[in-house]
């Protein structure tokens, strides 16, 4: 062998050995982001799994308030607004799910859940007001049209009640499609 094939060799040795650390290194890169990854979208998991819960018992209690007291509780709703708030905080952070249908359905449920507190709160408000001015009478408005006022309120609290059923199935079926914890 001569002393050119002899480079030749070093060079082909040294170029082997390169490749093998540069793919080596690329292997480790994905396994480590992978796992990454995975561990971002679990913990991610937990959190909505945890906060939805917490919206649920809210739900329940503003529920059983209203059922008792035909009254939706504000104290209730500004708990709500929070859990809600803290939810909206962490949109963002909703690409780690993987799943498009899965993030679709959690940004939908969002929405929801913040303009059904935001109505919610309107109704009470309002149902507050239009009781007032019929006490106090220091309203232009007939008594007619004030009962009239807190009959529609009355009407769209009863449909209020009725979504609770609904944004608690959503909120059920987002928590059972969320990755697991394992």
């Amino acid at each position: 062998m001569n002393y050119s094939t002899n480079i030749g060799y070093v060079f082909l040795v040294a170029f082997l050995a390169f490749l093998g650390t540069f793919l080596a290194t690329l292997i480790v890169n994905d396994i480590r982001d992978r796992r990454s990854t995975e561990q971002q979208r679990k913990n991610f998991s937990v959190f909505v799994r945890l906060e939805l819960e917490a919206v649920k018992g809210i739900l329940d209690k503003l529920k059983t308030t209203y059922s008792n007291n035909n009254y939706f509780e504000y104290r209730l709703l500004d708990v709500l607004d929070k859990k809600l708030k803290t939810l909206e905080e962490s949109r963002k952070e909703s690409v780690v799910i993987g799943d498009i249908d899965l993030q679709e359905d959690y940004l939908s449920l969002l929405t929801d859940l913040s303009l059904f507190a935001s109505d919610v709160r309107g109704i009470q408000a309002l149902k507050e007001q239009r009781e007032k001015e019929l006490k106090d009478k220091t309203n232009q408005t007939s008594e007619d049209e004030l009962k009239k006022s807190l009959d529609w309120v009355k009407d769209k609290s009863t449909e209020k009640l009725s979504e609770f059923v609904d944004l608690k199935r959503q909120i059920d079926g987002l928590i059972k499609s969320l990755p697991s914890r394992d």
